[in-house]
């Protein structure tokens, strides 16, 4: 019958005393001036060791004497092996814990705040292979063959969550980042400001609004690259006076708060016209975190539009959901400027019938099945007619 061989002497080895040990170190040092069996008659025996099976008749009786030679140099070498494995040496029973930490080898496993998640991706139009992509604690990456190899544009700020990073499509070397992602989760990183490059990425310069924390949107004026928007959330865990829409005339050497609600609700999202760039659309936001919950939409959160670029501002209510609203997007179609759509979380359901204000037309086109109008809020408004004027 096959049969297999399993020898205790392993056991014995590791548990054995230090006398025992002895013994069989002596023993390896004795059969390594022995010659092992020749041709194939050792094989047999450390196979079935190892748990082979035996071959049946005359093979088996060639195999069983070959299994005792085998035997007679296996045995003892296990022994010896588990023996030396187990028996302390002076240099391992001298070493150091800090020799010993020396050795390791350290490895990223961070950024421990989920850097992977995209916050924003800005293309460049006119070179599509290039764009940039802004992470919610990973700093600012770009690429320049459509993805296939990513180069780090911002580890040296000292700032690595971002909310927001913009193009200048008429010199794409203009650049613009906000820092602090405008997600409201615990692990949401604040930023400290906004930051302009004029090299494609290379350098950054600072360029304020160091207390908003977290920046929702960028709008740069596509014929006056000088005048830039800025959508500035604020912050998520308290309230603060820097948040709204702030506006520069001067490249972001000084600033102007032009939309400002309280100091709970900030700037979420900026859609500009493109066929009128004075005419503008910003979602304010009411939210604030805590260290028990989160308070997201308020009576603040609303939809504002300005014709004069952001001189002056009107908030949108005819045909929005009725109630507090929480979290808006807002954009527009770029052929056609009188279209603009709107996602708006509410609890509220939106009028069936569509209403006028603001000297606007706001058309639900969201489908009518309930169960897809409770998914998220609100579902989508389309403003129609009416556009900029």
């Amino acid at each position: 019958m096959p049969f297999r061989i399993i020898p205790p002497y392993r056991l014995q080895c590791q548990t054995g005393s230090r006398a025992m040990k002895s013994r069989a170190l002596k023993i390896c040092r004795h059969l390594s001036r022995l010659t092992a069996p020749r041709g194939a008659s050792a094989l047999p025996g450390i196979s079935a060791l190892h748990g082979a099976t035996a071959p049946r008749g005359a093979a088996a009786i060639r195999g069983a004497s070959a299994l005792r030679a085998g035997m007679t140099l296996a045995v003892p070498a296990a022994l010896c092996a588990a023996a030396a494995l187990t028996a302390p040496t002076p240099s391992t029973a001298q070493t150091p814990l800090e020799t010993a930490i020396s050795h390791l080898q350290y490895r990223e496993l961070g950024p421990a705040l989920m850097g992977g998640r995209i916050a924003d991706l800005a293309v460049v139009e006119s070179k599509p292979q290039i764009f940039y992509i802004a992470t919610g604690t990973g700093g600012v990456w770009k690429t320049e063959n459509h993805g296939t190899s990513w180069t780090p544009l911002f580890d040296d700020q000292p700032a690595s969550s971002i909310g927001d990073v913009t193009i200048d499509q008429s010199n794409p070397n203009l650049v613009w980042v906000g820092t602090g992602e405008p997600q409201n989760r615990q692990s949401s990183g604040w930023g400290n400001g906004v930051y302009k490059s004029t090299d494609a990425g290379n350098t950054w310069r600072h360029m304020g609004l160091t207390e908003t924390k977290h920046i929702g949107r960028i709008l740069i004026h596509p014929r006056k690259p000088d005048v830039v928007y800025v959508a500035a959330v604020g912050d998520l865990w308290g309230p603060n006076e820097e948040r709204g829409v702030f506006r520069t005339t001067d490249g972001g050497e000084t600033w102007e708060k032009v939309l400002y609600i309280d100091q709970h609700t900030g700037a979420i999202d900026l859609a500009m016209d493109p066929g009128d760039p004075n005419t503008i659309f910003a979602a304010m936001y009411q939210r604030q975190r805590t260290g028990w919950g989160f308070n997201g939409g308020g009576p603040g959160s609303g939809l504002h539009r300005t014709l004069d670029g952001g001189d002056t501002w009107t908030e949108l209510t005819e045909g929005l959901p009725d109630g507090d609203k929480g979290r808006i997007g807002v954009d527009i179609f770029r052929q056609d400027g009188n279209v603009v759509y709107a996602l708006i979380e509410a609890n509220a359901r939106t009028p069936r019938r569509p209403g006028a204000g603001g000297g606007v037309v706001l058309k639900k086109t969201s489908p009518p099945d309930k169960r897809q109008e409770g998914v998220g809020g609100g579902g989508w408004l389309k403003k129609g007619g009416g556009g900029g004027g």
